[in-house]
């Protein structure tokens, strides 16, 4: 019996010293992913600050795998990656939170007000795009759209420190594309311009908050803006550099909303181009890598992030748009993101979307 006792004892030892091998294994692999992870994207932090966040990057480590598990059994359609993002909480991602309600945009507009011009100034700024009955077909619009492909788009920015000012480059992204349209060129426009010497201005507070629509406001009334290579950017708001009527490249006449629907968006993107609009940033949006993005955790009310949809299509049997998000190459689909179409105007995509009148 005493003999039964020692072998019951001896593997008993036995499991524990293996569990706290693997215990201490695991341990030292996450560590050293931590690590790698805070060299590969500069990160530095006090003692107590960087447990908090080897904890949160631990965490969306385990969601990314639990996500991409299912994306490769088919039960996902889009894909996550570890990125800038993934030792942050959702409302310090870029452009995710705000400091005010944006629902008072959508709020304060009637959607089917017309837009009437007047010296250069938008009396209504709520339009229909076409005037057209949102019942509508839309049969006579192309499967596919990308203006990328008819160099309507410039380069790729990337927004930096200036987390919460994508309103500025989703309005620099539509207005570029206009010109384009209207002269046959695309030149690059200065987004710190306006981030700049729009402070104050409405309710625009450069790189802490803005709407795409008191972008376009504010530019109704003002000079216009200068090319990006005369007044380029460099990741944060600074005073403001007054520059004169020499240096403006693009102006506009005013502005246009599109009637808050998808269909009236997909007409609007074939027909006029590039789109700016205000989007949530919920869910797994901070860390999406590839496909068609289709988390209902991304709402319709808190649209605090200004994107660009430079086109839209159809892949793997879902509906998508196609958006430029201003965080860099590294991020998404080479900076892009394809959010199902479709489904609910998934991530508040054509609730407050509008182009410029050049």
């Amino acid at each position: 019996m005493f003999h039964l006792n020692v072998n019951f004892l001896v593997n008993c030892l036995t499991i524990v010293t293996i569990y706290n091998n693997l215990c201490s294994s695991v341990e030292i692999d996450s560590n050293r992913q931590w690590i790698n992870y805070k060299i590969k994207y500069s990160k530095s932090y006090s003692n107590d600050e960087d447990e908090k966040r080897r904890q949160l990057f631990l965490n969306n480590l385990e969601t990314i795998k639990y996500h991409n598990d299912k994306a490769a059994r088919g039960l996902e359609s889009y894909q996550l990656t570890v990125n800038q993002f993934t030792d942050l909480e959702d409302e310090e991602t870029p452009n995710c939170s705000n400091d005010f309600n944006q629902l008072t945009e959508g709020q304060q507009l009637n959607s089917r007000l017309k837009v009437t011009q007047q010296s250069g100034s938008i009396v209504n700024s709520s339009v229909i795009d076409d005037n057209r009955d949102d019942d509508d077909d839309d049969d006579d619009l192309p499967e596919t759209v990308d203006w990328r492909n008819h160099g309507w788009i410039s380069d790729l920015r990337h927004v930096k420190a200036c987390n919460r000012g994508g309103w500025a480059f989703a309005v620099v992204d539509a207005i570029e594309g206009q010109m384009f349209n209207l002269t046959g060129r695309l030149t690059p426009l200065s987004v710190a311009a306006l981030i700049d010497c729009s402070f104050g201005s409405n309710e625009l507070r450069g790189c802490l908050n803005g709407t795409v629509r008191d972008g376009y406001r504010y530019l109704i009334n003002n000079l216009g803006l200068p090319r990006e290579k005369d007044y380029p950017f460099t990741g944060y708001r600074r005073e403001c550099f007054h520059y004169g009527l020499s240096m403006v490249n693009a102006t506009i006449k005013g502005y246009r909303r599109v009637e808050p629907t998808e269909k009236a968006l997909k007409r609007a993107v074939a027909t006029v181009g590039p789109i700016s609009t205000m989007m949530d940033g919920a869910g797994n949006f901070r860390l999406y890598s590839s496909g068609i993005f289709n988390d209902l955790e991304c709402g319709t009310r808190d649209l605090f992030h200004g994107v660009t949809i430079v086109g839209y299509g159809r892949d793997e049997n879902k509906d998508y748009w196609l958006v430029r998000n201003n965080i860099g190459p590294s991020w998404g689909e080479f900076g892009y993101i394809r959010i199902q179409r479709n489904l609910n105007n998934l991530c508040g995509l054509a609730t407050n979307a509008y182009y410029p009148i050049v």
